[in-house]
């Protein structure tokens, strides 16, 4: 049982305690203010369990593009060469493009720059208004 089951249970186990304890309508009161208390608690939870896997499932849907530092190009589509346009790179489900990552040339070391790096299609956007204006390599 984890941690969050065991308060639940504990948290059960007073309410059904002050319940047979109560003998006034005070206690009874604040047995049912304790009980909302916790339905709250347990809402809040569901709704950001609910939350967390919507984000996770948008994260898997995705579309990836994977960049090479090596060749400081995007990967283009089937893993078929480089171009410098993201317009024209490939597009990689995300578990794919973290693999490509992972088995490049010298595979994904923390200790040093990758080789290979994914990026959600979603943040072009944002990174092209962030770039500045490239100048043409003849491509």
């Amino acid at each position: 049982m984890s941690g969050t089951e065991q308060e639940q249970q504990r948290a059960a186990d007073e309410i059904r305690d002050a319940l047979r304890a109560a003998a006034t309508p005070c206690a009874c009161v604040e047995v049912r203010a304790e009980v909302r208390r916790l339905e709250s608690v347990v809402d809040a939870a569901r709704i950001a369990h609910g939350i967390l896997s919507n984000h996770v499932a948008q994260l898997e849907s995705a579309a990836y593009l994977v960049w090479s530092n090596e060749h400081r190009a995007w990967w283009r589509p089937n893993c078929a060469g480089y171009t410098i346009h993201s317009a024209a790179a490939g597009r990689y489900p995300r578990g794919e493009a973290l693999s490509i990552c992972r088995g490049a040339r010298n595979g994904w070391n923390p200790d040093r720059a990758p080789d290979e790096v994914p990026v959600a299609e979603r943040d072009l956007d944002e990174i092209d208004r962030a770039a500045p204006p490239a100048a043409s390599n003849g491509e």
